[in-house]
């Protein structure tokens, strides 16, 4: 039996999992509709545009992300990144491609959008305390740290976005360069 859709959150659920199994070009405004048992037009009462739906799922899903990432504790820098990028690769490979999609099909500004922004803002501390933690950047000030944090995640995302799925090598490429 189809959820009954009484919030955004169920059309969500519906347009995750439809990603998830059949990719995320599947998920069109009509095909969402048809999995929810819905109409188009109900689509639209929740979100305004199909790019719309997709951010927000995007954004759901990173701040569910970001949430377990937070909750990884490690006494020590290595075992702590290691875990991290474990959780991390498995999450975004979970997406179905989502952010990949959303990225080539936006204007070519080159600059983060909003719910990048937002994503960026919540785990760059994650990463700086790992960075911290390794005792390599106790005398960095903040910007420093901050800068790093950046770099280590360009270094992740890149990674993981390629898709060799070889996270021993991204962990040694990360404790050599980082840590």
């Amino acid at each position: 039996m189809r959820p009954k859709i009484n919030s955004s959150q169920n059309i969500l659920d519906c347009a995750s999992r439809l990603i998830r199994e059949e990719g995320v070009e599947s998920c069109t405004m009509r095909r969402l509709a048809a999995e929810c048992g819905t109409a188009v037009g109900t689509l639209y009462n929740y979100f305004p545009s199909h790019s719309s739906l997709l951010e927000e799922l995007f954004l759901s899903s990173w701040t569910q992300t970001i949430e377990k990432l937070s909750l990884i504790e490690c006494p020590g820098a290595e075992e702590h990144i290691c875990r991290f990028t474990a959780l991390l690769d498995s999450e975004i490979r979970n997406r179905g491609g989502l952010g990949r999609f959303l990225r080539l099909n936006k204007e070519p500004e080159g600059n983060l959008s909003g719910y990048e922004q937002k994503i960026l803002d919540r785990i760059l501390p994650l990463l700086e305390e790992i960075l911290h933690k390794s005792g390599k950047y106790l005398t960095y000030s903040s910007e420093e740290l901050n800068i790093s944090g950046k770099w280590l995640l360009i270094v992740l995302i890149d990674y993981i976005a390629e898709g060799s799925g070889d996270l021993s090598r991204l962990n040694k490429l990360i404790i050599h360069r980082f840590l």
